[in-house]
């Protein structure tokens, strides 16, 4: 188990070109062994200023 951090959330969302949402950067997350819930991301990915399209 390992901790989100905004960095991993960042990188998914640039990898997707911009066009991850919420549910798919967790769901990226989960794949790679990150812990973290569905609402935790929504409100890192809100803080960075970033969404899916």
């Amino acid at each position: 188990m390992t901790c989100i951090h905004a960095e991993q959330i960042k990188r998914i969302w640039k990898e997707s070109s911009g066009r991850y949402g919420v549910r798919k950067v967790w769901q990226k997350l989960k794949h790679q062994g990150y812990v973290a819930a569905r609402c935790t991301v929504a409100r890192l990915m809100q803080k960075l200023g970033i969404q899916g399209v």
